[in-house]
């Protein structure tokens, strides 16, 4: 015992003292009430008062720092004056946690009788029997345990003190514990068993002591994988031969279909892959998506397991449920050394298997110049198609490698090569906004006019999905700037209508027909329509026709009204688009905002002295268009400009009729606020209604009409209506 550790002559009875009281010994003052001296000063009395005192936390740092320096001397001085043993550091570490860590069973022991709280944990939950089994220390745990510790206690991540012993393989830590009782399968929170931690981990003597003790050896972890499949993914052979001695499946599945082979081989853990050979383990062993151990080998590129597991009898040609064989995963990921083995080992490089693509295919999509070089060495072929329909060429076009374009071209391939549908790589590669593959084939001599069926042309892409830049490059080679598609589309057209206003800037600048249109509708019509701004002034600037009318009649100004672009109409205006045209309905401007309810754009057109009155070919006003609606704002707003409420329109309708026969009340109420015709029947007779005591009276077709839209949910609209006209 050191020489720091108090000999209380008074220990025994302030232990009793704490029995009744809970007061640790450390906080307890026995003395003379009168003199004030201490028990041991007064000869040792059969009676003497006691003072329990509270914890104090002046001291804390001085406290931790003594425990984690081992200075028992200072330690006691500070517990002694009353400091509180629970005190914690920045990582919620406290005293007993470092004595537990540190394995100072003497400081261990002091702490405990200053009342130190055994189950406290830091900000991770973890507690000092945890930390004490993680480090091995046996006494330490002992006497935790002993003082009534509970072993079961998880930390934040779920791992138990068996867990934290398996993790750093201390077997007599192991041993303690599990005789004391506890689970050695146990999974709690973690996902995991002390098995399989201890497997993960190659500590070969925990797996020994756990297997002995009848652990679970089969059981899986969350992942689905048993204690084998871990010690084989972390290339522990000894675990993984010990395992098979003691009696485990070596070819058994983890939830994915996957066996301790597969996980090694992708790993690369050549010396668990050449004992699972050795010991016959299944080679050809495929997991839920038919893959297969060479396959993961081939695909992570370990080139050594590969080279075993041929050896051993691996199928190099075995397909998995996507149709690809071991050459094509190596083609995956660039994996050159591989290939070349394989392909020596007697594979043909031209293989499509049931995946439909070569090597080739994928390594120029996946942009692996190198295999492509080793590739187009041995004569894999250039002009073989995949599934898709495209050859090498097309695939490195589409996904944008330049490197293997060069590759392919310096071996004569034909740079204006198609593909199924009639695609260039020149087509393909503007479609995907590829500016330097773009470049290098224009450079290349590539047509850039070559259309695929359609009339789809690489311009025509780029516009469409806004490639400016390679708009640009285009337009430099280009012979035709308008070509046409089969819809009577322009690369302009598609811009607009999509707006990307960097390229209409480009097709401008090159004079490309502003006026051209699709089904008679102009890119100022798509961009009023779609409310492109920028692309409407820079169409307007080039002096577009904001006046031209679409095969229903419709300009843009009208396109704008519609679909509610206020400051569109704001430019149109300013452009000096008529004000009042009609479309083919005989629907103004005015009109169409006040049928769709766009607030704001009826208020400019109102400003702009738009005419309130015009009608329809039905003869009905915006007013009606708005009652419809049901736009409350829009009605108020053409009332107060003059429009004329009991308007009849030529089915003898007014706005009145129109907003009941749609069930729209705040209309009616407002239209009726305003001095609206409440009797006024128009086209029609009048009904009647019973009243409230049973009499039968005349009421107008208006409120018939919202009466009809009623049902049981909206009776209030009837109810509310009546009140309109009653007197």
């Amino acid at each position: 015992m050191a020489d720091w550790w108090p000999p209380w002559p008074a220990l025994g009875r302030k232990r009793k003292i704490q029995e009744k009281t809970g007061v640790p010994a450390f906080r307890q003052t026995l003395c003379d009430v009168e003199e004030g001296r201490s028990w041991e000063d007064l000869g040792h009395p059969r009676q003497v008062p006691v003072v329990l005192n509270r914890p104090v936390n002046d001291h804390d740092e001085a406290l931790l720092r003594a425990v984690t320096e081992g200075n028992g001397q200072e330690a006691v001085a500070l517990l002694r004056g009353f400091q509180d043993p629970d005190c914690r550091d920045l990582l919620g570490e406290t005293a007993l946690s470092k004595a537990s860590q540190a394995g100072d069973l003497q400081l261990l022991t002091m702490l405990l009788e200053a009342g130190a709280d055994k189950e406290l944990g830091d900000l991770h939950g973890t507690r000092p029997l945890h930390l004490a089994a993680l480090r091995g220390h046996l006494e330490v745990v002992r006497t935790l345990v002993e003082a009534g510790a509970e072993t079961s206690k998880a930390d934040s991540h779920g791992a138990v003190a068996l867990h934290m012993a398996a993790l750093n393989g201390e077997v007599e830590v192991v041993r303690f514990l599990v005789e004391l009782g506890d689970d050695q399968n146990v999974l709690g929170d973690l996902g995991a068993t002390p098995l399989h931690i201890a497997a993960e981990r190659g500590h070969v003597e925990v797996v020994r002591y756990l297997v002995e003790a009848r652990a679970d050896k089969d059981k899986v972890n969350q992942r689905g994988a048993p204690a084998i499949h871990m010690a084989a993914l972390s290339g522990h052979v000894a675990v993984v031969q010990l395992l098979v001695d003691l009696g485990t499946d070596k070819d058994q599945s983890d939830c994915n279909g996957a066996g301790p082979l597969q996980l090694s081989a992708e790993q690369g853990q050549l010396p668990v892959v050449t004992y699972l050979t050795e010991v016959s383990c299944d080679l050809q062993k495929a997991d839920l998506h038919g893959t297969v151990p060479l396959h993961m080998a081939a695909l992570h590129g370990h080139l050594d397991v590969v080279r075993a597991l041929v050896a051993a009898g691996a199928e190099k040609d075995y397909a998995d449920h996507h149709g690809a064989v071991p050459l094509h995963m190596a083609a995956l990921n660039g994996e050159t050394e591989i290939v070349r083995f394989l392909v020596e080992a007697g594979n043909d490089p031209d293989s499509m298997a049931g995946l439909g693509a070569t090597a080739l295919h994928i390594a120029a999509e996946r942009g692996h110049g190198a295999l492509v070089r080793y590739l187009l060495d041995v004569g894999a072929s250039v002009q073989k198609q995949n599934l898709r329909g495209k050859s090498a060429l097309h695939m490195a076009a589409l996904s944008g490698h330049l490197e293997v374009l060069r590759l392919l071209l310096a071996e004569g391939v034909d740079k204006d090569q198609l593909d199924l549908q009639g695609s260039t790589a020149l087509l393909l590669a503007s479609k995907q906004g590829h500016l330097p593959v773009v470049t290098f084939l224009l450079h290349a001599l590539a047509d850039p006019d070559r259309c695929r069926p359609g009339g789809t042309s690489p311009l025509h892409e780029a516009a469409f999905a806004g490639h400016w830049q390679v708009v640009a490059a285009l337009l430099q080679f280009c012979q035709q700037f308008d070509p046409v598609d089969d819809h009577q589309a322009l690369p302009l057209y598609l811009a607009a209508e999509n707006g990307h206003a960097k390229v209409v800037r480009c097709l401008l600048q090159a004079k490309a027909d502003k006026e051209h249109s699709v089904h008679s509708v102009s890119p100022l019509h798509a961009a009023a329509r779609h409310g492109h701004l920028e692309v409407l002034i820079l169409l307007l600037e080039a002096k577009a026709d904001c006046d031209k009318v679409s095969v229903e009649g419709s300009r843009a100004l009208h396109y704008a009204a519609r679909y509610g672009h206020a400051e569109l109409l704001r430019c149109l205006m300013e452009a000096g688009a008529e004000l009042n045209a009609v479309d083919g309905n005989s629907r103004s401007a005015l009109y169409l905002a006040a049928e769709m309810g766009h607030v704001q754009v009826v208020q400019r057109l109102l400003e702009a002295r738009a005419r309130v009155h015009q009608a329809d070919r039905r003869g009905e006003s915006p007013l009606h268009a708005a009652a419809a609606s049901g736009s409350v704002e829009v009605v108020q707003l053409l009332m107060s400009a003059g429009a004329e409420k009991d308007h009849v329109g030529q089915q003898g309708s007014v706005p009145l009729h129109i907003a009941s026969l749609n069930g729209h009340l705040d209309v009616v109420r407002a239209l009726v606020e305003a001095g609206a015709d409440k009797n006024k029947a128009g086209r029609g007779s009048e009904r009647a209604m019973r009243s409230c005591d049973g009499e039968r009276v005349p009421y107008p077709k208006w409120l018939w009409h919202l009466t009809m839209q009623s049902n049981a949910k909206e009776q209030k609209l009837v109810v509310s209506a009546w009140n309109l006209i009653s007197p």
